[in-house]
């Protein structure tokens, strides 16, 4: 997840920047039950803006990649 950017437009027409919050990779194989979760936790102190959530998954030597925007706000108690 990298950010913050002011609005979306912003956050498309910038180069990549350095990630504000990173998960944990995950790896699976066949021999193994359950289904993987990724966790991503923002950080307490994260700026209120549009951030970049990419995302990759890689096997047998391929490797396939997204990305969504969030929109991360103050939250409440």
């Amino acid at each position: 997840m990298s950010g913050p950017y002011p609005s979306v437009g912003k956050l498309k027409a910038a180069p990549a920047s350095a990630p504000a919050a990173m998960a944990d990779p995950i790896r699976t194989t066949d021999r193994a039950g359950g289904t993987p979760v990724s966790t991503l936790v923002i950080p307490d102190d994260a700026v209120t803006g549009f951030y970049n959530l990419r995302t990759a998954v890689e096997s047998h030597g391929g490797r396939a990649s997204g990305a969504s925007i969030i929109r991360v706000v103050p939250g409440g108690s």
